[in-house]
């Protein structure tokens, strides 16, 4: 289903308008923010497929700021935090884009290999091959016990290889 502005009902364009004109705490979040009782499940789906769409039609700044919006609303779903940090990682900002990757990591309770493997290609972005070797090596571990992560192991596994003879160099 493709998502568009005009999909978003006038009561969340009203909140998100709302919201993004409170003073923010020190910790970034406003009032209403912190309170999810506002919207529906179904418009929080509704956001979700927007900051998706917004992400893959190339308006990258625009899904940070919604994608943001969604792990502040409800911070315990990892597919937010997946969100955001590839956002983040498109716009170059790796170190947020790992702190990302790590709570949606820590979400899935270090079961899918996926945020890790994107720590890793963050890491080597920022040139810290040594530890994005790490980052690929625990990719490989996690991604072994799954099948359906073949891919992935077999991706860590070769950038393992190619950053270890660089790094021995």
């Amino acid at each position: 289903m493709s998502y568009e502005a005009t999909d978003i009902p006038q009561e969340v364009l009203d909140l998100l308008s709302e919201i993004s004109d409170q003073p923010r705490s020190s910790a970034g979040t406003s009032e209403t923010e912190a309170n999810s009782k506002s919207l529906s499940a179904q418009q929080i789906e509704d956001l979700y497929g927007i900051a998706y769409n917004l992400y893959n039609t190339g308006r990258v700044k625009d899904a940070i700021e919604l994608f943001r919006f969604l792990c502040q609303l409800d911070a315990t779903q990892s597919r937010h935090w997946m969100g955001f940090a590839a956002s983040l990682q498109l716009e170059t900002h790796y170190d947020q884009a790992i702190a990302a990757y790590f709570m949606a990591f820590t979400l899935d309770a270090a079961q899918d290999p996926t945020p890790m493997m994107h720590i890793g290609d963050c890491l080597l972005s920022l040139g810290k091959k040594e530890e994005a070797m790490h980052a690929y090596q625990f990719t490989q571990e996690l991604a072994s016990k799954d099948d359906a992560y073949d891919k992935l192991r077999t991706r860590a596994e070769a950038l393992v290889t190619l950053i270890a003879a660089q790094v021995s160099e």
